[in-house]
């Protein structure tokens, strides 16, 4: 068998017993410039197709740039529709190109007279997608969404529990009475335990306003999930979110997907970074 080619990794698959089949890997670079459009158009044959999927499965990173790149996409098929440029500036356009001519260079400027037809439209397209797609992508800042993901941020590596598994405590009534006395008002932690993630622990601190506002961190297979509780009156519901069960708001902000559920002097947001379909998912999966 030849040698693998120099600078390619291949991975052996073990479980096979009649044969070794090599896998190629595929790496980030090599993804962006030679599967990503095709991918986003579905246009790979079936083996590229495998190779992406094995590279996309690894890297979090390229699967969401190809969510953008199909939602970018998407959204021109939506937007743009093939007009044909007015009359009267199809005949200005020509009158230019005739005037030209006359300097000598007639001859190769009549020979791109169809195309320059649709030059001044195609470029006109192309600015309004980018601008619309550029409108309809930026959200308004939200404080409390910045909050969330900035403590989210911040208890990957340094979370410090009031209470925590590691002391005995476990969800239950006992830590929502814990909950509930820290604010004020009678509250019931999450229970993420048929997705497969564990309690790691709660923390009560003091929001830069003085609001209280108390933390539970779960922990599981695709990373954290932070809950915040926190007193607020009135609290505005942000426009863009998908509303799932007419009381949870689910948004994509600044590379998080956040749940936001507003009670009567109550918000809860809850953070992770799970896709934001798979968040929904698993929160209707939570709740049935």
């Amino acid at each position: 068998m030849a040698s693998p080619s120099p600078g390619v990794t291949y991975v052996r698959d073990e479980e096979l017993s009649c044969a070794v089949i090599w896998l190629r890997l595929v790496d980030c670079r090599e993804y962006i410039d030679s599967y990503l459009s095709a991918d986003a158009d579905r246009e790979l044959s079936p083996q590229e197709a495998r190779e992406a999927s094995q590279h996309l499965v690894i890297c979090r990173g390229c699967a969401e740039r190809l969510a953008s790149e199909r939602a970018f996409k998407s959204f021109v098929r939506r937007r743009i529709q093939i007009v044909s440029t007015p009359a009267g500036i199809r005949q200005r356009i020509a009158g230019e190109v005739d005037r030209s001519g006359q300097s000598g260079l007639g001859g190769r400027i009549r020979t791109l007279r169809p195309a320059v037809r649709w030059a001044p439209v195609a470029i006109a397209a192309v600015l309004l997608v980018i601008i619309l797609f550029a409108r309809s992508s930026q959200k308004a800042e939200v404080p409390a969404f910045d909050q969330a993901v900035d403590s989210y941020s911040a208890m990957q590596n340094n979370f410090v529990p009031t209470v925590s598994a590691e002391s005995g405590t476990k969800l239950g009534d006992h830590y929502n009475d814990w909950i509930s006395h820290e604010l004020g008002m009678p509250l019931k932690a999450w229970n993420f335990d048929k997705l497969g993630y564990h309690f790691v622990g709660g923390r009560a601190d003091q929001l830069p306003d003085g609001r209280r506002v108390v933390y539970t961190v779960y922990s599981g297979p695709e990373g954290k999930i932070v809950c915040a509780f926190e007193r607020a009156v009135n609290f505005p519901i942000p426009p863009g979110g998908e509303t799932v069960n007419r009381v949870h708001h689910f948004y994509r902000y600044k590379g998080m997907s956040l749940c936001l559920t507003v009670m009567p002097n109550m918000v809860c947001i809850l953070t992770c970074r799970m896709p934001l379909d798979d968040f929904i998912h698993a929160i209707k999966q939570v709740e049935s």
